[in-house]
């Protein structure tokens, strides 16, 4: 079964989410991330990041970190266990 192509728009809207994902990981804040995309505040943009990700900014972050603790602590663990 072949997968639909995505149409250049598409493939340029998922391009401007992993951009936005970047710079949140990265830590600007929401509002400067808005502003910087031409956005005239926080609450539009945070409508199509929780339309394209599936969740707002905010619960993304916090998720990401937590599975990036998670795994820091992971990492540690078998460290000090194969020692």
């Amino acid at each position: 079964m072949k997968c639909p192509e995505s149409s250049p728009q598409s493939a340029r809207a998922q391009s401007k989410i992993r951009h936005i994902r970047d710079l949140l990981i990265l830590g600007q804040s929401v509002q400067t991330v808005a502003l910087d995309l031409g956005d005239a505040n926080a609450s539009g943009f945070i409508t199509l990041f929780r339309k394209a990700v599936g969740q707002p900014p905010a619960r993304y972050l916090a998720v990401r970190m937590a599975v990036a603790g998670h795994q820091s602590q992971r990492g540690i663990a078998m460290r000090e266990a194969a020692e």
